[in-house]
Parts: C-alpha cells; structure tokens; sequence
C-alpha cells in the first residue's frame, strides 16, 4: 500500500509541477544578465546592425509562437502610441496587454522593448538570437523606464542600471 501511495504521489507532482508546455525554447533558458555580463550584453548590442520596425507585424511568427507558448494564453501587443491595457485589470475592451516602445531586427536577432501595464508599470527588454526560424537564445531584463525609443535608449539604460539577474522574467 505504501508502494502504491508513493508512486501515486510522484505522478501527481509530476502533473502538477512539471513543464506543461512542450515550446521550442524552453522558457527556463531564457538569461536574465547580471551586473557583470550586462556590460558584455551592452557591447554585443552596440556592435549589432539593427533595422528600427515600427509595427507589431514586423515581430517573426516563430517569435510570436514562443511568446504565446511561454505565457500559456494570446500574447498581443500593441504597437507603439496605440491603447493597450495600463493596468493589470483587464476590461472588456480587446486590447492588448502590451505596447511595443522599441524593436530593431536583423537577419539573427530581435531586440524589443515594451511597456507591460500594471503597478508598478513595467518596461522589459528581450533579445532574441535565432536562425533559420530556430530561437538559440535569450536575454531579458526587466526595466521601468518607459521613454525607451531606441537602441541607444536601452543601452543607456543598460549602462545605468545592470540588472541583478535574480528576477524571474515577467512577459
């Protein structure tokens, strides 16, 4: 019996705490730089040459994809200057939770910034380094300035402000 109660008991928390979604890159990969790798991170991102993208359209579907799979539900955003959810408290209104403040893609990264509502207003920042449609890595911290409009933005804010890496990522 006590067999039975122990294998019963392992199922459940299997089922309960384990990885409920299979996603292309799993979200426990996801780095959340430290105040050490951030001046690496600032480096890197000065080198990139990045195209500035204005619309939500312009986010990969793949990316898109990951997103929603991480967050389990519709990951939308709204593209920058349009309404978007400020607040946690969702109404009953079809917007999205999110507005886009920056993006800059090339041919193998993705650099955004977006305002996400609610109290304390927050303001990540992720980079994305795929190929051929294939997430390798990512990097997110979390931010609160949301005067972000440009690379150079979120570089400064990045020298400013190194992140402790201690957070879990918010999206």
């Amino acid at each position: 019996m006590r067999t039975i109660s122990l294998i019963l008991l392992l199922f459940s928390s299997t089922a309960i705490f384990g990885q409920k979604r299979s996603c292309s890159f799993s979200y426990r990969k996801i780095n959340t730089p430290n105040s050490k790798y951030t001046q690496k991170l600032v480096s890197t991102i000065d080198t990139l040459h990045l195209k500035t993208c204005r619309g939500v359209e312009d986010i990969p579907d793949f990316i898109i994809n990951t997103l929603e799979c991480w967050a389990g539900y519709d990951w939308s955003i709204a593209n920058a200057g349009s309404p978007y959810y400020e607040t946690g408290i969702k109404g009953p209104e079809a917007i999205p939770a999110r507005q886009l403040m920056y993006m800059g893609l090339n041919d193998h990264y993705l650099l955004m910034a977006y305002k996400r509502g609610g109290l304390p207003l927050n303001c990540p920042t992720i980079l994305f380094k795929f190929e051929d449609q294939k997430i390798l890595d990512v990097w997110y911290w979390g931010g609160t300035n949301e005067g972000i409009q440009s690379k150079e933005d979120i570089l400064q804010y990045c020298r400013e402000h190194a992140g402790s890496g201690k957070h879990k990522p918010v999206l």
